[in-house]
């Protein structure tokens, strides 16, 4: 069984105390899974660290994880980290919670996103869209 742990401080405000700006407030919080605490949130099977060339741009691409190419170690991901230098479209299928799909497209973001599923509505597929350098990683307990 494996770890996960996301250490850091989401901190929001001025770019500096010394600037005299208005309002002056930070507003600031800790990260970490919803459940991890300090000691982090396990997880049977994982991924890994998956970097790639997306160059895409018409059509969504399945991502080998979870549950894409035969031998995907993953099946039932829970925890998704994706990176992306440029602009790319998202789709991702999740169960319903009785075996059905639930599919979301999130159209042109970039840059970081980091998403926890609820177990029964674990992530099934992932597929991505567009031209950009990613990096992903996915885990879960199947």
């Amino acid at each position: 069984m494996g770890v996960l742990k996301i250490d850091g401080t989401l901190t929001a405000g001025p770019p500096s105390a010394c600037d005299s700006t208005f309002p002056g407030m930070v507003a600031s919080t800790p990260l970490s899974t919803v459940g991890g605490g300090c000691n982090g949130k396990g997880y049977q099977v994982a991924s890994g660290i998956l970097a790639m060339m997306l160059n895409s741009p018409s059509a969504f691409v399945q991502m080998s994880e979870p549950n894409g190419t035969s031998g995907a170690a993953v099946t039932k991901a829970n925890f998704l980290y994706l990176k992306s230098d440029a602009p790319i479209s998202m789709r991702r299928t999740q169960d319903d919670g009785s075996g059905g799909n639930i599919i979301v497209t999130d159209p042109g973001f970039q840059g970081l996103v980091v998403m926890e599923f609820a177990d029964i509505n674990f992530l099934k597929k992932l597929e991505l869209k567009g031209t950009s350098r990613i990096e992903y990683f996915v885990c879960g307990n199947q």
